[in-house]
This record gives C-alpha cells, structure tokens and sequence, in this order.
C-alpha cells in the first residue's frame, strides 16, 4: 500500500505530475495563441520555457503559472508582459474569450490546479519536516483526494491513461483499506523503520526550529517596525506589497473560480467522462441484470471497453459509437439487451457524453 508520503516524496508521482500540469499549461498556451491573444512566436518560446520545468519539484514547478506573457496588443488592454495567471484572469473578463468554451475551461482547470499544488506543497513540506502520528489522518485523506483530482482536471494525453487508470485503483484501493483500517500500512512501514530516538531527535529539531523561526520573525518585526517609524517609504510599500501579494493572487485566484464554476457548471474531463459512465453503468446493471437476455458484464452497453473508446474516440452520442469497429461487434453479440438499454439511458448516455469540452 502507498501512503501520502509516497505521493509527494517519490519519483513515479512526481514525474507524472509534473508532466501533466506542463501539458495542462502548454494547452492553455496554444488555446490562447488560437484565439490570436499571444502569437505563434511567442506561444513557442513560452512552451520551449516550459521544458525547462520538467525535473523540478513541486514548489519550483508552481512557477510555471507565473511566467511572464508578452500579449498580443489587441488581445486586451494590457501592453507589456504579464505573468500567465494574471494575463488568464484578465481575458477571462472580456466577452470574445469569455465565449470560446475551451479556453474558459482551460483557464478554470488552470486556476484549480495552482491551488491543488499549493496543498500537494504543504503536504511535501510537512513529510520533509514532520514524522509524528498527529498528521497522518488528515493528510492521508487530503493528499488522495488532492491528488485523484489533479488526475480529473489536467490534460491527460492517451499515452499516459494506462499508467493513470493503474495510479487510480492504487490509490483507490489505499483509501478503502485506510479507512478501514484508520492508516494505511505504508505509514505503519514507515514509522516501524524509524528508530525512536530518530523520531525524538527529529521531534526535537523540529521545536529547535520553530523556536529559532519565532526569534527571526520577532526580530524581523522590529526592523520593520522601526523603518516605518523613520518614514522609510520605498522600503514599506515593498513590505507590505511583499505580505499582500500571495493572500491577494488566492483571494483573486478563488474569486475567478468560482465566478467560471457558476457560468460553466456542466463542462467536465474526459476523465470525469469516464467516472459518470462508469456510474452509469452500475445503474444499467441493477436495472437489467435480472433480464432473462442478460449474461454478465459483456452485456452492458456501458462496459469499460466501450467506455474506453468512446473517450479516446471522442465519440458525440452513443449511437455514433455504435458504428465503430470495435464496439460494433460486442453490441451485435448482444443486441436485443443492449437495445433495451439504450432506450432506457440513452439520453442520460447522450447528455454526459456532450458535457465534455474535449482536450486536443
């Protein structure tokens, strides 16, 4: 079993993390060089500035939402560069992008995925720094459900489903038996290999440190302090512009939010595709699994091949992926059930399927 250590500490994790959040950001790129915001030279350099994020870990990799944009002069009023998140949550405003489904979607997904980092950070950060028991419940949970979601909302290439869809029922799999148990076996594992003057020594450290963080911070206080008592002006604005911007960027950050959410509640993933119809399913078998012409999960219309190709073929109704080749032949085998099925759910079918703003 994993842990939510394994998650923000190893290799495997990290790697396809950070693949995929450059991939989401590339994506926005080319969907705003498109809608003529940034041009072609530029959509390029800044893909090229991508690359340069790919063996970063998570806190490094955070910067990429922040690199700086050279705009095209009519995309908006802005004229000069500004950084990626800022330029987003302007165009976001202006109705000719507001418009074009795709980019607003990507521009939400982009805004959720600067916050689900910022708690895959704090988790890291924490399993550097912290090897008590206290934080293991909460973190466990927060860091499956964190992670599982930037699984819904990055953009996913099909080279990488497989590889996801494995990472999926792992962790899956972890929070049944956590939940069952109340902490995974990994985090036993883990603290088993830990010594106990280890944990004592690191528990001691840990104190050391944030009493030395207090004395720096309360130190710092006073510097501050007395250069605003002697008028110091330049150096305040910075302070202040220093303590302001990151609860400013969240403050903002969740404001667009949820201001996109409202306008956009319907649009899903392809990956959150596959988790409806996969729910779907599970309705279509309590409905018909006591039908005298039904033999098991072959019959289901909503079976996981089926559902596999309508997301890879991007697939607009049910009925047009009955033509293809490879569900063609199942639906044949057992036609008079599946037929039963799609008059009973096949708007429900149809209605989820259009529900996806389909990535490139």
């Amino acid at each position: 079993m994993i842990s939510w250590r394994d998650i923000v500490q190893t290799v495997r994790f990290q790697r396809l993390l950070t693949a995929l959040v450059l991939l989401t950001v590339e994506s926005v790129l080319r969907q705003l060089k498109e809608r003529d915001a940034i041009s072609e030279a530029e959509c390029k350099r800044l893909i090229t500035q991508l690359s340069t994020f790919q063996n970063s870990d998570i806190t490094v990799l955070q910067n990429v939402f922040y690199i700086e944009v050279n705009p095209v002069a009519k995309s908006s009023s802005v004229d000069q560069a500004i950084r990626l998140n800022v330029f987003l949550r302007t165009i976001s405003k202006l109705e000719r992008y507001n418009q074009n489904p795709k980019l607003h979607f990507l521009i939400f997904r982009f805004r959720e995925l600067i916050s689900l980092l910022r708690i895959l950070r704090d988790a890291r950060n924490a399993a550097a720094h912290d090897f008590s028991d206290r934080p293991e419940i909460g973190w466990n949970l927060t860091v499956f459900s964190t992670y599982m979601r930037v699984l819904e909302v990055a953009v996913i290439p099909n080279k990488f489903e497989e590889q996801i869809e494995k990472q999926k029922e792992e962790i899956k799999e972890t929070i049944v038996s956590f939940l069952n148990n109340g902490r995974s076996s990994a985090d036993e594992s883990y603290r088993d290999k830990s010594p106990s003057s280890q944990s004592d020594e690191a528990h001691s450290n840990k104190i050391l440190d944030e009493i030395n963080a207090i004395k720096s911070s309360i130190a710092s206080l006073d510097t501050k302090f007395l250069n605003l008592v002697h008028n110091i002006p330049n150096k305040a604005v910075a302070l202040q512009q220093e303590v302001k911007i990151e609860t400013d960027e969240y403050e903002n950050e969740t404001e667009e939010l949820e201001n996109i959410e409202t306008q956009m509640p319907s649009a899903i993933t392809a990956a959150v595709l596959k988790q409806k119809l996969e729910s779907l399913r599970k309705d279509i078998d309590d409905e018909f699994s006591k039908d005298a012409d039904w033999h098991g999960v072959a019959c289901n219309i909503l079976q996981k091949p089926i559902v596999a190709i309508i997301s890879k073929k991007q697939y607009p109704t049910i009925a047009k992926a009955l033509s293809d080749e490879e569900i063609m032949w199942r639906y044949k085998r057992h036609k008079d059930i599946m037929d039963k099925q799609i008059v009973k759910f096949d708007t429900k079918i149809d209605e989820i399927i259009a529900s996806v703003i389909w990535d490139d």
